[in-house]
């Protein structure tokens, strides 16, 4: 599952590397989207947006979505992500080191196996937050820590696990 935008060579990455059925929700348009005087929170919206079936994704890719979210927002989604992915299934999720008061989508387009390439979204600016770990890992409580980098970009990349055995 890819939470971004569609992007035709990752579609084709993903295709051929894995031969899987690939879904894409763009959680970056719903928000763009999403009125900013509707009377239900943004955090409910995501809590009810995935209706997948439990434990019915392998891999979810996030980017950088949770930079632009509330902690509610944030713990929302975490928790459906928790909740969709299977076991041994992952997550992999971007996140900022500081938080920026104007900051662009960027849909990230695979290049290969190990390189990344952003373009800018066609959207204007939103806040970015910067969540400490902590708050990274208390919003993923039930899936582990397989993964953790620091990049030279001040990017956080977390690759989560749901644990064998867990619903």
């Amino acid at each position: 599952m890819d939470l971004g935008p569609v992007v035709g060579s990752n579609l084709n990455f993903f295709g051929e590397r894995l031969g899987c059925r690939i879904i894409v929700e763009d959680l970056f348009a719903d928000l763009e989207r999403y009125p900013k005087d509707s009377e239900t929170p943004f955090s409910k919206y995501l809590g009810g947006r995935l209706t997948h079936a439990p434990a019915s994704v392998d891999g979810i890719l996030c980017w950088n979505f949770f930079d632009y979210l509330d902690n509610a927002a944030a713990t929302a989604l975490a928790a459906a992500l928790s909740r969709i992915v299977r076991p041994d299934g992952a997550v992999l999720a971007f996140f900022a080191t500081i938080g920026v008061p104007n900051s662009r989508f960027w849909k990230h387009v695979i290049v290969d196996e190990d390189s990344l390439r952003q373009r800018p979204y066609a959207t204007p600016g939103k806040k970015q937050n910067a969540l400490p770990n902590r708050d990274v890992l208390r919003i993923f409580d039930g899936l582990k820590v397989s993964e953790s980098f620091l990049l030279k970009q001040n990017v956080r990349e977390f690759l989560f696990r749901k644990p064998s055995g867990s619903q």
